[in-house]
């Protein structure tokens, strides 16, 4: 071989080799699955017959959407029909083996197999996940999942592959607008966070597969913004509008919280929250709208515009005669939004939301 040839050779095998270093690089989250941990849970379900008192259990994963302990999950693993008298759900929070925890459901969306979960336990805050942009996905996406497999004994385990298709539909179940994925999916899977993997945010939930005999390595996931009336409602986080997602993903413009995360508030007193609005360079922008929702209860919205340091207050929205933990969230809007409290069909919203906690006492 030619001394050129040699040279042409070894340069070919350069390229090779570093592609294959960045596919499995692309393909690996195990990054994220440690980032990420303490928001994913081992979901123990029982569901209790009327008649007989017979026991059914279950077993499927849910990830924290809030610090006040709010998880979203499949409705399916936890939805009762007309036989079933009572559901009792526990989670363990990043591990099989870790502590039990009771759950509530909150609330379901059946037609898109998401339900809101709460846990009893509210004596600290817990972590959530942070939310993606489902918009912006296309088919050979990579995508990464976290969950559990209680039956198989499989503690806390990432699952990787790509999108195979934005459509799918569940015709026994009447369950449509799912996304079609090669990512497989185990027993107790079900309910499990779904990562894009080049900006590890969560963009859809983990589905399940078709019926064995049926298809071959089909598998559906829900994306997330199918949940996004439960997650306004008991959250009041609002995932980014899709006409406005690529212009936020350009300009890079985020919120920082800069003021009232974690206070003590006399009861039926308030005191100022603050975020700074920030553009890629982290210089303060002047003149954005900021949505200020009323902690969950409250049916209010308020509309406040950054000052020449960027930073935007919310007002006294609401004031809490009882003591309790609650949440107020920020959220950027369009800039043609009018100031003061507004309706929500006057709001576009442009990012999702920056979560405060706060204690009345």
């Amino acid at each position: 071989m030619s001394l050129t040839s040699r040279i042409t050779h070894a340069i070919w095998l350069t390229i090779v080799v570093a592609a294959l270093i960045d596919t499995a690089q692309g393909q690996d989250c195990s990054d994220q699955a440690s980032h990420y941990r303490q928001g994913v849970v081992s979901l123990n379900i029982k569901k209790i017959k009327k008649e007989t008192g017979q026991v059914t259990e279950g077993y499927g994963t849910g990830f924290i959407v809030s610090p006040a302990g709010y998880v979203l999950t499949a409705d399916h693993l936890v939805n009762r029909d007309p036989t079933t008298d009572d559901v009792k759900i526990e989670g363990a929070i990043g591990s099989l083996y870790a502590q039990q925890s009771p759950l509530r459901i909150v609330d379901e969306d059946k037609s898109s197999d998401v339900a809101m979960l709460k846990f009893l336990d509210e004596s600290h805050q817990y972590v959530p996940l942070r939310l993606g942009n489902p918009w912006i996905i296309q088919a050979g996406a990579q995508l990464c999942s976290l969950g559990f497999s209680a039956p198989l004994n499989a503690d806390y385990r990432t699952t990787v592959g790509s999108l195979s298709s934005l459509t799918g539909q569940d015709d026994k179940n009447g369950v449509y607008n799912l996304w079609t994925t090669q990512l497989p999916s185990n027993v107790g899977e079900s309910g499990a966070p779904v990562l894009y993997l080049p900006d590890r945010g969560l963009v859809a939930i983990k589905y399940g597969g078709e019926r064995p005999g049926t298809a071959q390595n089909v598998n559906y996931i829900i994306p997330i913004n199918l949940a996004q009336p439960l997650l306004w409602k008991y959250t009041g986080i609002i995932l980014p509008h899709p006409e406005l997602s690529a212009a936020l993903e350009i300009n890079k413009v985020k919120l920082q919280k800069v003021e009232g995360d974690d206070q003590s508030i006399p009861v039926g007193s308030w005191k100022e929250f603050k975020v700074k609005v920030v553009d890629a360079n982290g210089k303060p922008v002047v003149g954005a709208k900021v949505a200020w929702r009323t902690p969950v209860g409250g049916a209010l919205t308020y509309i406040a515009e950054t000052d020449q340091a960027g930073v935007a207050s919310a007002t006294n929205l609401y004031t809490f005669p009882t003591p309790g933990k609650y949440l107020q969230t920020a959220t950027l809007v369009n800039g043609d939004a009018p100031t003061g409290f507004v309706s929500l069909d006057k709001i576009v919203v442009q990012g999702t939301a920056a979560a405060f906690t706060f204690q009345q006492k």
